[in-house]
């Protein structure tokens, strides 16, 4: 069939006046918002593409991602159970938080690590060590660990930003890039795309002079981000993070390399109150991720800040990538979002936004130069403080938290003011003021 010819073209006048029908009375101008990169217009008849895309997924022929979930491993034995119930249930990626070398066969007991992707994450003083122990353990299973989807990453600069741990000499080898804390203290799209951009950067230039060739450094680095509530931008900002970390490596040599792209919801979002808002929340930011071309996903739990926790919840988490793969069919379609102005024109500015705020840094000196000065907790404090207003206005709205709460909800939250003159700084979730 020729839709060309099934179907008669309209003039762009002729839209103009449809819409303007359509809005009753009011103006293309009235449909005009504000966003945390500025107004945008999403009235688009045309738009071309300002800067390049790199395409995700580019080894496999659908839109498949790895369905994530993080595990603490300090209780070996639950840990265990834990991690064969999700396996069992759907989940193709494990991350490994606080695991020690003596709990590994424990952990993994039952495991089959030669089709399953895990990432554990360690500091750099246990790295050599862990490294060790995994070769050992695989070799006892007759496995090689260089054929594994199995990652051991530290990430240093980020552990020293949120005051857990001290620094330290910028580690070489695995590194997974905790962006995700930016946008969990409260940033702005456009400075936790530069903030994260600059503190791989560290990464990469400690690496390149540690003697490791350029290519190499840059495979070294994964990136975790993470999603807010603004739809169709989320969507942009992993489309627009791919270009700006291409035009950093091409400056070392590094063309069209692929960067590896974890996301979860961001945790900034997440209220203790009316907790199935949080699993709406978080299936809004798994689908912009999915649409964005993330490689893997984690929705976290809706229960996570709170004492009492329900027994569903990681299962309920899980189960949103596994209805967006296996009933709405999210997984089928490659790039779905490659041509659509509306995103091609949000992820040009985000573009433009954030590389303009990481050579800003890059003129200070770099990311960690920025940071003890304590300019970059200023910037955040600053995004945060626009934000809290926004809440406390409703013009950022959480429905069940400052929008038609539960009457019956009993449960309140405790507000913490994050000082602005702090060099670290800390997680901060936007519910967490008090309602009256």
């Amino acid at each position: 069939m020729n839709l060309t010819k099934e179907f008669s073209s309209s003039t762009l006048a002729e839209w103009q006046a449809k819409i303007t029908k359509d809005l009753k009375g009011g103006t293309l101008e009235d449909l005009n918002w504000q966003s945390e990169l500025g107004p945008i217009n999403p009235v688009l008849f045309d738009y071309k593409n300002k800067y390049a895309r790199f395409d995700s997924h580019v080894n496999q022929d659908d839109n498949s991602w790895l369905i994530t979930q993080s595990f603490n491993c300090k209780d070996a034995k639950k840990a265990n159970q834990y991690i064969l119930q999700a396996l069992t249930g759907g989940v193709n990626k494990l991350h490994l938080n606080h695991l020690k070398i003596e709990d590994i066969a424990t952990v993994l007991n039952e495991v089959m690590l030669d089709i399953i992707h895990v990432t554990v994450k360690t500091t750099v003083d246990k790295k050599d060590a862990m490294t060790i122990a995994f070769t050992q353990y695989c070799k006892s299973k007759n496995w090689n660990i260089t054929d594994l989807n199995l990652k051991i990453v530290t990430d240093s600069i980020g552990q020293y930003v949120l005051n857990l741990g001290p620094k330290t000499k910028i580690e070489s080898g695995e590194v997974f890039v905790w962006g995700c804390l930016y946008a969990n203290c409260g940033a702005r799209i456009q400075n936790e795309q530069a903030f994260a951009i600059a503190h791989g950067h560290e990464y990469l230039q400690a690496q390149i002079e540690n003697g490791i060739a350029p290519e190499k450094a840059a495979a070294n680095i994964t990136f975790q981000l993470a999603l807010g509530n603004s739809y169709f931008t989320e969507m942009a900002k992993i489309r627009a993070f791919r270009t700006l970390w291409n035009s950093v490596l091409a400056n070392y040599g590094v063309e069209n390399h692929y960067t590896t792209i974890h996301v979860e919801n961001s945790n900034f979002y997440q209220s203790n109150l009316d907790l199935h808002n949080n699993r709406r929340r978080g299936t809004t930011a798994a689908m912009a991720g999915i649409l964005g071309g993330a490689d893997s996903i984690e929705v976290l739990k809706d229960d996570m800040n709170i004492k009492e926790k329900r027994s569903d919840a990681a299962r309920m988490s899980k189960n949103i990538s596994l209805i967006l793969q296996e009933e709405a069919y999210f997984n089928q379609v490659k790039d779905a979002t490659n041509g659509s102005y509306y995103i091609e024109q949000l992820t040009d500015i985000i573009i433009e936004k954030s590389w303009a705020k990481f050579q800003e840094i890059e003129k200070m000196g770099g990311f960690l130069i920025a940071f003890e000065k304590g300019t970059v907790a200023k910037w955040v404090k600053e995004d945060l403080d626009k934000k809290q207003a926004q809440f406390k206005n409703e013009e950022l709205i959480l429905l069940g938290t400052n929008r038609h709460p539960n009457a019956k909800e009993t449960r309140s939250e405790n507000y913490q003011p994050i000082n602005a003159d702090e060099k670290f700084l800390s997680p901060y979730r936007l519910a967490q003021t008090k309602l009256n």
